[in-house]
């Protein structure tokens, strides 16, 4: 069914009486996911229901009402309350799109969703912090290199 949406980047499911482990198989089927919500639904009573989409679809960034954390990827990872799954620094919020009265609008929103998404992650995940932190740390060092033969080889012209 999912086949055909190479595309598709949000999918609200919430509230639909989804109840059969096939149709959470079926999501992994779509290559730019970023987000999903299944919340309201019987087959979120599944146990490990959360645990198979996180793991089975790489490119998913937020499931339900929440950001995906690098302690859910990642088995026996740790990085405090902080970076918890579920906490309520991962909530995110909904919008609804039913106000929107044009579909130029609505494009824009779905664009300053995804943007604000993406960012909601990155802030979120110690590992993207980290890489952060070092292409800093290095970039800096490199221009104080560059600073200091600059220096030397204006004082010897």
């Amino acid at each position: 069914m999912f086949n055909g949406l190479q595309s598709l980047q949000f999918l609200y499911l919430h509230n639909n009486n989804i109840s059969k482990w096939q149709d959470l198989q079926a999501l992994t089927a779509l290559p730019s996911i970023m987000q999903v919500t299944l919340f309201n639904n019987p087959v979120c009573q599944i146990p490990g229901y959360r645990h198979f989409l996180v793991n089975s679809i790489a490119c998913l960034k937020a499931l339900d009402n929440y950001i995906i954390t690098d302690e859910e990827r990642i088995e026996d990872a740790s990085f405090g309350y902080r970076f918890r799954g579920l906490n309520e620094f991962m909530k995110i919020h909904i919008p609804d799109y039913s106000s929107e009265r044009s579909a130029e609008q609505h494009l824009l929103n779905l664009e300053v969703d995804v943007y604000r998404l993406k960012r909601l992650f990155e802030r979120n995940s110690p590992s993207i912090l980290i890489q952060s932190w070092w292409r800093g740390i290095r970039s800096r060092t490199n221009s104080k290199q560059n600073d200091a033969k600059s220096l030397a080889a204006a004082l010897k012209i």
